[in-house]
């Protein structure tokens, strides 16, 4: 049998992924994954071994990917967020010179370049 025509049982798809089968389950029901079939009682009988893969990697990992990189924005931004405080109560305590911010300013600001410069945070 051809690799391109291949129907596996799910669970034999799950295990070649390395997923659970109820993972795989519900890649079916949400419609990330549409190479099935059904059997004549409607159960599903079979998976597409290839068609199924190539679905799986663009539907689930692109979505993984997407939430990776919304947190990992995310995470920035607050590190920046905490970064920016800090830099203000030194300055209130007196313990940070503000020309001192406006010389490594530009190099902090290339790492979060949509937030508040931080020259704003003293002047």
């Amino acid at each position: 049998m051809e690799a391109s025509s291949e129907w596996i049982s799910l669970r034999e798809f799950s295990q070649r992924l390395g997923v659970s089968l109820a993972a795989t389950q519900k890649a079916i029901a949400t419609g990330r994954v549409r190479a099935f079939r059904r059997g004549a009682n409607g159960r599903i009988e079979a998976i597409h071994a290839t068609v199924a893969v190539d679905e799986w990697t663009a539907n689930t990992l692109g979505k993984i990917q997407r939430r990776v990189n919304r947190r990992a924005h995310e995470l920035a931004r607050q590190s920046f967020a905490v970064f920016k405080l800090q830099i203000s109560e030194a300055l209130m305590r007196g313990d940070l010179d503000p020309l001192e911010i406006d010389a490594w300013a530009p190099a902090v600001q290339t790492c979060a370049p949509e937030q508040q410069p931080l020259g704003e945070i003293h002047g």
